[in-house]
Protein backbone atom coordinates (compact mmCIF):
# COMPACT_ATOMS: atom_id res chain seq x y z
CA UNK A 1 0.00 0.00 0.00
CA UNK A 2 1.39 3.23 -1.09
CA UNK A 3 -0.02 6.87 -0.20
CA UNK A 4 1.77 9.81 -1.62
CA UNK A 5 0.62 13.34 -0.74
CA UNK A 6 2.14 16.58 -2.65
CA UNK A 7 2.05 20.30 -1.41
CA UNK A 8 4.18 22.84 -3.45
CA UNK A 9 6.33 20.27 -5.01
CA UNK A 10 6.77 18.68 -1.95
CA UNK A 11 6.26 14.90 -1.71
CA UNK A 12 5.57 12.79 1.14
CA UNK A 13 5.31 8.86 0.40
CA UNK A 14 3.90 6.28 3.35
CA UNK A 15 4.72 3.16 1.85
CA UNK A 16 3.90 -0.44 3.57
CA UNK A 17 7.03 -2.75 3.82
CA UNK A 18 6.64 -5.55 2.78
CA UNK A 19 9.61 -7.34 4.53
CA UNK A 20 8.59 -6.49 7.86
CA UNK A 21 5.26 -6.95 9.74
CA UNK A 22 4.03 -3.82 10.76
CA UNK A 23 7.08 -1.41 9.61
CA UNK A 24 6.10 1.69 7.78
CA UNK A 25 8.71 3.83 5.65
CA UNK A 26 7.71 7.54 5.33
CA UNK A 27 9.95 9.56 2.51
CA UNK A 28 9.78 13.42 2.04
CA UNK A 29 11.69 14.97 -0.68
CA UNK A 30 11.63 18.74 -1.65
CA UNK A 31 12.20 19.48 -5.45
CA UNK A 32 15.30 21.25 -6.22
CA UNK A 33 15.93 24.86 -8.06
CA UNK A 34 17.98 27.40 -9.18
CA UNK A 35 18.64 28.26 -6.00
CA UNK A 36 18.58 25.11 -3.52
CA UNK A 37 19.40 21.61 -4.55
CA UNK A 38 16.95 18.70 -4.14
CA UNK A 39 16.53 16.58 -0.94
CA UNK A 40 15.11 13.67 -0.06
CA UNK A 41 14.56 11.58 3.65
CA UNK A 42 13.44 8.34 4.53
CA UNK A 43 12.65 7.04 8.00
CA UNK A 44 11.17 3.44 8.87
CA UNK A 45 8.60 2.88 11.99
CA UNK A 46 7.62 -0.27 13.55
CA UNK A 47 3.71 0.36 13.95
CA UNK A 48 2.43 -2.04 16.77
CA UNK A 49 -1.01 -3.58 16.84
CA UNK A 50 -2.74 -2.33 20.28
CA UNK A 51 -6.21 -4.71 20.82
CA UNK A 52 -7.15 -3.08 23.68
CA UNK A 53 -6.59 -0.54 26.29
CA UNK A 54 -6.76 -1.99 29.94
CA UNK A 55 -9.11 0.58 31.96
CA UNK A 56 -6.63 0.99 35.13
CA UNK A 57 -9.45 3.79 36.68
CA UNK A 58 -11.12 0.82 37.97
CA UNK A 59 -7.79 -0.98 39.98
CA UNK A 60 -7.62 2.43 41.93
CA UNK A 61 -9.26 2.74 45.17
CA UNK A 62 -8.74 5.67 47.59
CA UNK A 63 -10.38 6.71 51.20
CA UNK A 64 -11.37 7.72 53.09
CA UNK A 65 -13.04 10.62 50.91
CA UNK A 66 -14.05 13.31 52.83
CA UNK A 67 -10.64 12.41 55.02
CA UNK A 68 -9.14 14.01 57.72
CA UNK A 69 -5.52 13.42 58.50
CA UNK A 70 -4.58 10.52 56.35
CA UNK A 71 -5.43 9.19 52.49
CA UNK A 72 -5.33 5.45 51.64
CA UNK A 73 -4.77 4.67 48.17
CA UNK A 74 -4.84 0.99 46.99
CA UNK A 75 -3.61 0.33 43.57
CA UNK A 76 -1.22 -2.33 41.73
CA UNK A 77 2.13 -2.38 41.41
CA UNK A 78 1.86 -1.43 37.81
CA UNK A 79 1.45 2.70 39.29
CA UNK A 80 5.28 4.02 39.90
CA UNK A 81 4.31 7.32 41.50
CA UNK A 82 1.23 9.47 43.00
CA UNK A 83 1.14 13.17 43.75
CA UNK A 84 -1.16 15.09 46.08
CA UNK A 85 -1.78 18.43 44.20
CA UNK A 86 -3.95 21.64 45.30
CA UNK A 87 -6.62 23.13 42.55
CA UNK A 88 -3.99 25.45 41.35
CA UNK A 89 -1.93 22.37 39.91
CA UNK A 90 0.61 22.76 42.68
CA UNK A 91 2.22 19.49 43.81
CA UNK A 92 1.68 19.03 47.64
CA UNK A 93 3.12 15.57 48.27
CA UNK A 94 4.80 13.57 45.76
CA UNK A 95 5.38 9.58 46.84
CA UNK A 96 6.74 6.47 45.35
CA UNK A 97 4.56 3.22 45.39
CA UNK A 98 6.24 0.59 47.07
CA UNK A 99 3.09 -1.80 47.98
CA UNK A 100 -0.43 -1.83 47.03
CA UNK A 101 -1.39 0.30 49.83
CA UNK A 102 0.23 3.72 50.23
CA UNK A 103 -0.72 6.25 53.08
CA UNK A 104 -0.42 9.76 53.01
CA UNK A 105 -0.31 12.24 56.01
CA UNK A 106 -3.12 14.99 55.34
CA UNK A 107 -3.75 16.40 58.30
CA UNK A 108 -1.46 19.10 58.17
CA UNK A 109 -2.84 20.77 54.79
CA UNK A 110 -5.71 23.09 54.58
CA UNK A 111 -9.26 22.07 54.11
CA UNK A 112 -10.53 21.60 50.66
CA UNK A 113 -10.12 19.81 47.21
CA UNK A 114 -6.71 18.43 46.17
CA UNK A 115 -6.48 15.93 42.91
CA UNK A 116 -4.44 12.92 43.55
CA UNK A 117 -2.50 11.63 40.26
CA UNK A 118 -1.31 7.66 40.06
CA UNK A 119 1.10 7.73 36.97
CA UNK A 120 1.31 4.17 35.92
CA UNK A 121 4.67 2.74 34.53
CA UNK A 122 3.40 2.23 31.30
CA UNK A 123 2.59 6.18 31.59
CA UNK A 124 -0.67 5.80 32.01
CA UNK A 125 -2.52 8.00 34.77
CA UNK A 126 -5.20 7.62 36.82
CA UNK A 127 -6.91 11.34 38.82
CA UNK A 128 -9.25 11.62 41.47
CA UNK A 129 -10.56 14.60 43.11
CA UNK A 130 -10.58 14.38 47.19
CA UNK A 131 -12.12 16.28 49.90
CA UNK A 132 -9.99 17.36 53.03
CA UNK A 133 -12.03 18.63 56.12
Amino acid sequence: MNTNFTVARSCVEIQERHDKSGAVAVKATQAGNDNYNSVSMEQTFDVELVLGLEDTDNLVSISPNPATNVLLIQAPNMFKSISLSDMLGRDIVSALVANETTSIEIGHLPRGMYIVRLTGNDQSLVTRKVILR
